[in-house]
């Protein structure tokens, strides 16, 4: 073996492990596992908002149960200290997001009694202001109707993640109960969160309770939740998969966001027409770009996942 071989194997060995340094022992040890799982969870716990919502984030990426205590934590956030700079809806959401992807049943009494205690002091929404679209976050989630900058985080998108989280977990009939109260929440986005949650437990008994609250709904935005729950739980050309195209037409941007990105999970090919039609007259950018990308899903049998459209 040659010094650039040698070389190039023992620089190939040290970019496969991140290292801590030892103050104990005086060297540096590869980083495993458990090491970074335990440098994420002090960030988490004591990190300024930010770092803290990026180390849940990464938690959730590396699905470590072994980190659900802390995430819960951070979730309910300092007991004897309100005011503390670590009870943010920020951290809150992006825990109950990592709870819900990790997946550990034990999250579940807690998410709930952090959705009861929260859920409480939510009143109606009401819309904000239009931002200019320079000043519009481009979000990575469809589950934000506002498309929020972490700073814009609120405690009702915070309740919000913990449903849908809960919908994620192992089925509790404590879990269901809870999501099926929320559907009649005073606050519109608590009850698209809700909706959300029953599509992700996939139980068809709930189709009744969804159906229950739809035909009542006011708001376009839950109400698209709401029959994108029901039509992904029936799976057919039904007179609620019907409405929900009809929804592609509604005048607020965040209904028409919401109900393609249900047609696009739900993935029937009778949406082609009704969401073709709805990309050539879409204005909101933002709009526009959900539904091509979920048009995209649609005509995926069609046309191959590498041309791009």
């Amino acid at each position: 073996m040659n010094r650039i071989t040698t070389f190039t194997a023992l620089l190939t060995f040290g970019l496969s492990f991140s290292a801590v340094y030892s103050g104990e022992e005086g060297y540096f040890i590869p980083d495993t596992g458990i090491h970074k799982v335990n440098r994420l969870e002090q960030i988490l716990l004591y990190g300024e908002p930010k770092e803290a919502a990026q180390a849940a984030e990464e938690l959730a990426f590396m699905k470590s149960s072994i980190a659900t205590r802390s995430l819960v934590t951070a979730l309910q956030g300092p007991a004897n200290f309100p005011t503390s700079p670590n009870n943010n809806p920020l951290i809150k959401f992006h825990s109950a997001r990592a709870l819900g992807i990790i997946g550990n049943p034990y999250a579940a009494k807690y998410l709930i009694l952090e959705y009861n205690k929260n859920q409480e002091k939510i009143e109606e929404g009401k819309d904000q202001s239009p931002r200019a679209f320079s000043h519009i976050a481009m979000g990575n989630s469809i589950d934000s109707p506002y498309f929020f900058f972490p700073d814009d985080y609120t405690i009702v998108l915070a309740t919000g993640e913990m449903l849908r989280a809960l919908g994620k977990l192992e089925y509790t009939p404590e879990a269901e109960t809870t999501l099926k109260d929320a559907l009649k929440h005073k606050n519109y986005y608590i009850r698209a969160s809700a909706a959300d949650g029953l599509r992700l437990m996939e139980r068809k008994e709930n189709l009744g309770p969804l159906k229950e609250v739809v035909g009542g709904e006011t708001d376009d935005y839950a109400k698209a939740s709401i029959l994108g729950a029901v039509c992904f739980l029936e799976r057919g050309a039904t007179e609620s998969f019907k409405q929900l195209t009809d929804m592609l037409k509604s005048d607020s941007p965040k209904a028409r966001m919401k109900a393609s990105h249900y047609l696009g999970e739900i993935d029937l090919r009778l949406a082609e027409v009704p969401m073709e039609k709805a990309l050539a007259v879409e204005d909101d950018p933002i709009v526009y770009e959900q539904m091509r990308k979920d048009f995209k899903k649609i005509m995926a049998f069609k046309y191959p996942t590498w041309i791009e459209n």
